[in-house]
């Protein structure tokens, strides 16, 4: 459950094509066995490792197939490359649900916060995360990002979300010591 999604950042990433590669033109193999479970991790993931292992709030937030084996692949792969993020913090959407619609049942919120932050390589997620009160950060992955479709923030490489990691540790250390003075 979130501790406190109107004040602390809640990051919510995304995996096929964020922390996990994408590979164009393969969709004749999505269903095989196994292929969501052998995808290579991206650069993207030790900026995402390092927040959750700083106490940084993290949800994975991704799509699955519900016709084959990519539920139990992508848990498989989060247990290999980011155990970090335990499996109660692991929301796989049926594919064509809306994500932030998905996140708001979860947690039983009317609107999300701009404190709820979504990392996503696809557009579509990113403006019904935003429409719906979040904020969005596109992660670009040299596939995507060629229509131009998405205005908000994004980052192209691992250095620009480390920044954002690191802003946002110091928010909550700053927090943290407010908190301490005034008890």
């Amino acid at each position: 459950m979130l501790v406190d999604a109107k004040r602390n950042e809640v990051w919510f990433v995304d995996m096929d094509g964020t922390i996990a590669e994408w590979r164009s033109g393969m969709d004749d193999q999505l269903r095989t066995p196994g292929y969501f479970r052998n995808l290579k991790p991206t650069g993207f993931l030790a900026p995402f490792k390092e927040y959750a292992a700083m106490g940084g709030e993290i949800y994975t937030l991704s799509s699955y197939l519900t016709d084959c084996q990519a539920l139990p692949d992508k848990h498989g792969w989060v247990d290999e490359y980011l155990p970090e993020v335990k499996r109660e913090r692991r929301l796989f959407v049926p594919c064509g649900v809306n994500k932030a619609d998905f996140v708001k049942k979860w947690f039983g919120l009317d609107t999300l916060t701009e404190q709820m932050i979504l990392f996503d390589d696809y557009s579509k997620n990113l403006h019904e995360w935003k429409a719906a009160g979040g904020k969005g950060i596109k992660c670009y992955n040299g596939i995507n990002g060629n229509h131009g479709t998405w205005i908000g923030a994004g980052v192209m490489w691992s250095v620009e979300l480390m920044e954002l990691l690191k802003a946002s540790m110091e928010r909550m250390l700053m927090e943290d010591s407010l908190k301490a003075s005034a008890a």
